[in-house]
């Protein structure tokens, strides 16, 4: 492969690399698709280099630095594109409040709004940047809010639009346009919450309770910002409360946009389109797929699209998730180049961990279950670990059996610690005194980079299966039992993905979970080759 003649690879990003055999071949695939080929679809392992293809195809497709926005999950992977690539060639965008206001001492978003404008405004300097960088990379928050304003902002069409991580991308389209109502937003506009029955009963209160009470309270608010603003014209430095009184307001206007996107919808839309989601202090509509959003605000901002992730899984399911033609989409899915000796995953079924697994009668099983993680804990007695429980529940339960139990010392944040998982993961991933840690948590199958001593076995007590008590997940698995079938894969795949993260890398993956046999049956044909071979009964 590197003896190939590829026009494309002329457009290698990363000087001083060669690209590996997997980034080869992607990019010989991708130059050889037909010219009607509009979504491009890569499922590339863990530690397959996807980011420089990215850009490497942009600058292709544009015959320059490139041409394309860059759209990642979190801002600790926009920061990684930073690092990873010369400022000329790409430019990574926050949002305003992540920029300082000097004059006024507070951030953009609020100082941008106190006249006179600054005569340097940092913000307001990145987005000049933006519009004149070959690359621009954007968490998906922030793009699809960019995206939306677009002619007033004037971003103008890319040549393409990169998608990574895109296994996450119409869980953050849903989100997007989800409308959340809490006891705490019920408390700030003085209304008494409630646990609607229905779809009708939900968009009634909101109407004609919740909505005059949220503009009530913008009414007030506006009065009061109005006169801060005056006080402020001088660019003196804001005081904090001031600030906070300018956010709330902020806050309340664009809680008020998305209410009414709703209102707006007929009662027919609402129960076609959305679902109703009920929680203990919250209920949440939610569109219950992505594929409107992302023709309406993602599709008309390039000429082809991008999308990368290591759990693609299905492109045909995926093409129908988003409303994507098949036949305008292509997919490859290429081999790990991981050694398989240095990433194991043994099945070693312990009990299954469906609906009922701590009533008494599941007494034994829960023991062996028990039983099997101490007897990994002693094998990995010098590592440090994770175990991935699938809820809350699980989490708790395994926290209180294995406590004096190992010699890792436990870290979780269950309700009932003082911890948030932030705290946590960045307690266990820091480690300044390197310690022997067992990290057990219901949500780190994704976002955590537990390279070498980090992270040496993880373990999987129970299958992520979504939770069905979402009335959203419910109502997805009730059109396709196969979409939920995907989901719980893609978490195991993900979840065996934290911790063997380069070639010279290597860790063991446990699965206990009866379950896994099930799903694995299941969903054989659409799970990867390189996965299946690492699987060792």
């Amino acid at each position: 492969l590197y003896n190939m003649s590829l026009d494309i690879i002329q457009y290698w990003p990363m000087e001083g690399y060669k690209p590996r055999k997997s980034q080869l071949e992607v990019l010989n695939w991708i130059q050889n698709l037909p010219s009607h080929i509009k979504y491009i679809l890569c499922e590339v392992p863990v530690g397959g280099g996807k980011s420089p293809l990215g850009i490497n195809y942009s600058a292709y497709l544009a015959n320059s630095l490139g041409s394309s926005f860059i759209l990642t999950p979190q801002k600790i992977l926009q920061k990684q594109y930073q690092d990873s690539f010369d400022r000329s060639r790409l430019f990574s965008l926050y949002g305003k409040s992540n920029y300082t206001c000097v004059p006024k001492d507070t951030n953009c978003d609020i100082g941008s709004d106190i006249k006179p404008k600054c005569a340097q405004c940092p913000h307001r300097d990145a987005m000049a940047t933006m519009k004149h960088s070959p690359n621009i990379v954007l968490n998906y928050t922030l793009a699809l809010l960019l995206f939306m304003l677009s002619p007033e902002l004037s971003l103008g069409k890319r040549e393409l639009l990169v998608f990574d991580e895109c296994h996450q991308l119409e869980n953050h389209l849903t989100e997007f346009k989800a409308l959340q109502i809490g006891d705490k937003r019920c408390r700030q506009f003085k209304v008494k919450s409630i646990s609607p029955k229905n779809e009708y009963e939900a968009m009634d209160w909101i109407e004609n309770t919740y909505f005059p009470a949220v503009k009530h309270e913008y009414n007030i608010l506006k009065s009061v910002v109005d006169e801060i603003m005056n006080r402020y014209e001088r660019n003196e430095a804001m005081d904090k409360a001031d600030a906070d009184v300018i956010g709330k307001l902020k806050d309340i206007v664009k809680h008020m946009d998305v209410i009414n996107h709703y209102i707006k919808l007929t009662r027919d839309e609402l129960i076609d389109n959305y679902a109703l989601i009920r929680e203990k202090t919250f209920f949440k509509f939610k569109p219950l797929y992505g594929k409107d959003i992302f023709h309406e605000y993602c599709k008309p901002m390039a000429n082809k699209f991008l999308f990368m992730s290591s759990t693609i899984l299905d492109k045909d399911a995926y093409c129908h998730d988003l409303g994507i033609p098949p036949n305008e989409a292509a997919f490859i899915s290429i081999d790990s180049e991981f050694p398989i000796d240095n990433r194991p995953v043994f099945y070693s079924p312990a009990m299954k961990m469906t609906y009922g697994w701590d009533k008494d009668d599941k007494k034994q099983s829960r023991k062996k279950m028990i039983e099997k993680i101490i007897e990994i804990c002693k094998t990995h007695v010098d590592d440090c670990g994770i175990i991935h429980t699938g809820s809350f529940n699980v989490a708790s339960w395994l926290s209180k059996e294995l406590e004096g139990k190992i010699s890792q010392r436990i870290m979780h944040h269950n309700p009932d610690s003082d911890y948030t998982r932030d705290q946590v993961i960045d307690e266990f991933t820091n480690n300044e005194n390197n310690e022997k840690l067992l990290l057990i948590s219901p949500s780190i199958t994704e976002g955590l980079d537990l390279k070498e001593d980090k992270g040496r076995f993880n373990i999987i007590s129970k299958i992520p299966f979504p939770n069905l008590s979402d009335n959203w997940i419910k109502r997805r698995m009730e059109l396709s039992k196969e979409w939920y079938t995907r989901q719980a894969m893609l978490g195991v795949i993900q979840a065996t993905g934290r911790t063997t993260r380069t070639i010279e890398d290597w860790s063991y993956t446990y699965i206990l979970d009866q379950s896994f046999d099930m799903l694995l049956k299941m969903y054989y044909k659409h799970t990867p080759k390189w996965f299946k071979d690492s699987i060792i009964r």
